[in-house]
């Protein structure tokens, strides 16, 4: 598990990338930790469902639906609740969503490689935050 930031400085630029690759979580925590977000990066269900529970902040989450333990039910029943409070995009291959969140979902992102989608779904859902701000 990777943690760059403290739970505490949670803002709506905080963001929590659950992905089961290790050379994808850390390339996209260090592109877009130099983007200016405050990353915690995760490698499995049980690691997101102690995150969720260590700070219910609001923030955006980047959710691989195919995340080891990610089907747990304590893991779906504490992301159902965070996303209620945050932005839950889901970063797959074609167009597969996650169906128990499909509800709560903002966007889904085309898993191909491009940053720079993922740095535009980002910008819509920061552009929701600042939205809802008003």
């Amino acid at each position: 598990m990777q943690n760059n930031s403290p739970a505490a400085n949670a803002s709506p630029r905080s963001l929590v990338i659950a992905e089961r690759a290790r050379n994808v979580r850390q390339l996209l925590s260090r592109e877009l930790s130099r983007d200016g977000y405050t990353v915690c990066a995760l490698a499995s269900g049980a690691d997101l469902c102690r995150e969720l529970e260590a700070d219910s902040s609001p923030r955006i989450i980047l959710l691989d639906p195919d995340l080891p333990g990610l089907a747990d039910d304590a893991v779906l029943h504490r992301l159902r609740r965070a996303a209620k409070r945050s932005h839950l995009l889901i970063h797959s291959f074609g167009a597969q969503t996650f169906a128990p969140l499909a509800d709560m979902t903002l966007a889904t992102i085309n898993r191909t490689g491009n940053i720079e989608a993922i740095r535009n779904a980002l910008q819509g859902a920061l552009s929701k935050v600042d939205d809802a701000g008003s």
